[in-house]
This record gives structure tokens, C-alpha cells and sequence, in this order.
């Protein structure tokens, strides 16, 4: 991907940062987000920059199926305790 992202940057760096954002968008909006609730049948599903939030009774199922939908890719696990209002 760096190497890629040198080709942007000689051409036009704000190229770079529009290429990017697309793949992200493509990747966790069109591709994940719309997927991910028929195949696995949950109910709740946030997309926020390049993360998935969800139920914390879902987040080991949706881990897995991420690193098997898309291998090439490094995700982690992280579970966040929100504060309730």
C-alpha cells in the first residue's frame, strides 16, 4: 500500500487522501456494513471511520467473519466499556 499511496503523492497529495477514504468507505460502508447484518443476523451495527461497533455479545462473531471476509486486511479486537448518561 505505501508504495501506492508514494505513486499519489508524486502526482497530487490530495489524491492520496481521496483514494483512501473511498477504499475506506467501500470497504466498511458498501462491502462490510451492508453484509454484515443479513450474515449473521444481528441487530445493531455502527460503522465509525475504519471500526465496527457492536454489541459486545456480537463483537467475537463479527471479528471473525471480518478477518475471514477480508484476510489481506489486519483487524483487532477492542471492546470499549461505554459510559451511560
Amino acid at each position: 500500500m505505501s508504495k501506492h499511496i508514494e505513486q499519489f503523492k508524486s502526482i497530487d497529495p490530495k489524491t492520496v487522501a481521496k483514494f483512501v477514504q473511498k477504499k475506506e468507505s467501500e470497504i466498511f460502508i458498501d462491502y462490510l456494513l451492508d453484509n454484515i447484518q443479513n450474515d449473521l443476523e444481528i441487530d445493531f451495527c455502527l460503522t465509525v471511520h475504519d471500526s465496527l461497533v457492536v454489541r459486545e455479545k456480537d463483537a467475537l462473531k463479527v471479528y471473525d467473519w471480518v478477518k475471514n471476509k477480508i484476510p489481506y486486511l489486519s483487524f483487532r479486537l477492542e471492546l470499549i466499556e461505554l459510559e451511560s448518561a
